[in-house]
C-alpha cells in the first residue's frame, strides 16, 4: 500500500468519522433538548401545582380567618345586644322605681298640703281677734293663747319652722300681756279711718313710729331676729306691771303685726293668693286689676306696700 492510498483512506475515514460524530452529536443534542424541555415542563408543572396549592391554602386560611372574624363579630353583636337589653331592662326598672317614688312623694305632698290647708285655715280664723276692719273685738289674751295652744297640740306638727317661730313669738307676747294685765286695744277709729291716708298706711306708720318696725313692703321678709327684737323692745318698756292707754294700743299694734306676719307666711307657703295662669282663666272672668302676687301680702296700701291685715 502506498502513501496515496493511505492518505485517501485516512481522509475518507476522517470524513466518515466526522459525519458519524456529527450524526451522533445531532442525535445526542436532539435527545438532550427533548429531555431539557421535558424537565422544564415538569418543573413548570410542579411550580404551577405548588403555586396553586399555595394559593388554595392561602385562600383556605383567609376564608377560615374571615369566618372566624365573622363568627367573633356575630358573638360581639350578640353580647352587645344582650348588654344593651340588660341595660335597657335595668334602666326601665329604675325609671319605674323613680316614677313610683315620685308618685308616692307627690301623694304625700298632696296629703300634707291638704292637711296644712285645713290646719292653717283654722289658725287663720283664730287670728281675727286683732282685726283692722269691722267692729272692735276685745282681745282676751289668755283665751286666745289657750285656743292657739289647743290647736298647736293637735295640728301644730304641720307648721314649718318658719311659721313655728312666729307662732311662738305670738304666744310669748300673749302670755306677757296676760302677766302684765295689758289689754291690747285697737287705735281709735278717728286715727285709723279719718286720715287722708289709707288705714293700712296709717297702721304701718303707727308701727314704725311707736314700735320702731320699719316698713319692708312684704311681711314675709322680716327675719326671726327682727321679730324677736321688736318683742324684746316692747317688753323692755314695762318696768312695772301697770300699763298706760298708749301701751295698750302699742300692744295691739305689735300683736296685730305678728298675727299679720303669721298669716302672710301661712298663705305664702300654700300659695293661697298666687295668680292663676292667664291662659286658664276665661277672658270674661279676668279681674280688671291683677291680684298681687302670692307672697303672703294681700292688702295693698296707697304707697304700694302689701300686707295681710
Amino acid at each position: 500500500m502506498d502513501w496515496v492510498e493511505i492518505t485517501k483512506f485516512l481522509g475518507t475515514s476522517t470524513v466518515i468519522l466526522g459525519a458519524v460524530g456529527f450524526v451522533i452529536k445531532s442525535i445526542a443534542s436532539h435527545f438532550l433538548n427533548r429531555d431539557l424541555e421535558l424537565v422544564k415542563d415538569n418543573i413548570k408543572s410542579e411550580s404551577d401545582r405548588d403555586l396553586q396549592a399555595f394559593k388554595g391554602a392561602q385562600d383556605k386560611a383567609l376564608q377560615a380567618m374571615r369566618e372566624a372574624q365573622e363568627t367573633r363579630m356575630e358573638e360581639l353583636r350578640q353580647e352587645h345586644a344582650k348588654v344593651l337589653q340588660e341595660f335597657q331592662t335595668e334602666a326601665n326598672e329604675r325609671i319605674e322605681r323613680v316614677k313610683a317614688a315620685l308618685q308616692r312623694l307627690e301623694r304625700l305632698e298632696g296629703e300634707l298640703l291638704k292637711s296644712r290647708d285645713s290646719a292653717y285655715g283654722e289658725i287663720w280664723q283664730l287670728s281675727k281677734c286683732v282685726n283692722l276692719f269691722g267692729p272692735t273685738v276685745p282681745v282676751d289674751c289668755s283665751a286666745v293663747s289657750r285656743s292657739l295652744t289647743d290647736w298647736y297640740f293637735i295640728k301644730g306638727r304641720l307648721l314649718t319652722q318658719n311659721c313655728r317661730q312666729v307662732y311662738f313669738a305670738i304666744q310669748e307676747v300673749l302670755n306677757f300681756y296676760d302677766v302684765r294685765s295689758i289689754a291690747p286695744t285697737r287705735p281709735t277709729p278717728d286715727v285709723l279711718f279719718c286720715s287722708k291716708k289709707r288705714p293700712v298706711d296709717v297702721l304701718i306708720a303707727l308701727e314704725t313710729d311707736r314700735l320702731g318696725i320699719p316698713s319692708k313692703g312684704n311681711l314675709v321678709t322680716y327675719s326671726q331676729a327682727e321679730l324677736s327684737s321688736y318683742v324684746d323692745n316692747f317688753k323692755a318698756r314695762f318696768s312695772s306691771p301697770r300699763a298706760e292707754a298708749a301701751d295698750a294700743e302699742d300692744a295691739w299694734l305689735l300683736l296685730h303685726f305678728l298675727m299679720s306676719t303669721l298669716r302672710s307666711r301661712l298663705g305664702n307657703e300654700l300659695g293661697w293668693r298666687k295668680d292663676l295662669q292667664p291662659s286658664s282663666i276665661p277672658e270674661s272672668d279676668r279681674p280688671a286689676l291683677p291680684v298681687p302676687e302670692g307672697n303672703g301680702a294681700y292688702v295693698v296700701s296707697s304707697s304700694g306696700v302689701q300686707h295681710t291685715r
